[in-house]
C-alpha cells in the first residue's frame, strides 16, 4: 500500500489465511479510511490496521522509497493518506505474489525463466479463465 517494495507493500497488515483455495468463492474488499487510520477488509474479517508511525509515513517513505519521502511531510501525520487520491485495485497472475510453496505453481519467485514457465503450463491454467470467470 506504501510503495512497490514488499515490506512497504505489506505495513501494517497481516496474513489472512483461509481453510480452502481463495478462488472457490467471490470475496468482498473493503477500505475503511478514515482521518487518522485506514483499515482493509475481506469479507468483513479485518487483515489490516494502517495507522501513521510517529514522525508520520514519511519515515517510513524514506525507508522504502527515500525519492518520494519528500512530498510525504506536509500535511497532516496521515500524509499522503490525508488529502483525495485513486485507488488502484490489482489482480496478480503470476508474479512474486505468490509464495512458492502453492502446489502446481510451476516456477520459483527467482527463476530467470518465470515468465516462460508460466506460459508454458497455460493449458493448466487457462481454463479456469473460461465461462465467465
Amino acid at each position: 500500500m506504501l510503495g512497490e517494495s514488499d515490506e512497504a507493500r505489506q505495513f501494517g497488515l497481516r496474513q489472512l489465511k483461509a481453510d480452502h483455495s481463495w478462488n472457490n468463492d467471490f470475496h468482498v474488499f473493503s477500505t475503511v479510511w478514515k482521518t487518522d487510520s485506514i483499515q482493509l477488509l475481506v469479507d468483513g474479517e479485518v487483515y489490516g490496521n494502517i495507522y501513521p508511525p510517529p514522525g508520520g509515513f514519511a519515515n517510513v517513505e524514506a525507508k522504502y522509497n527515500p525519492s518520494a519521502a519528500g512530498k510525504w511531510k506536509t500535511g497532516s501525520p496521515m500524509a499522503p493518506f490525508d488529502r483525495e487520491m485513486i485507488l488502484t485495485i490489482g489482480v496478480g497472475v503470476g508474479g512474486h505474489s505468490f509464495p512458492d510453496s502453492i502446489p502446481g505453481k510451476p516456477y520459483t519467485n527467482v527463476d530467470g525463466k518465470a515468465q516462460y514457465k508460466f506460459y508454458r503450463e497455460k493449458n493448466t491454467w487457462l481454463p479456469s479463465w473460461t465461462n465467465g470467470n
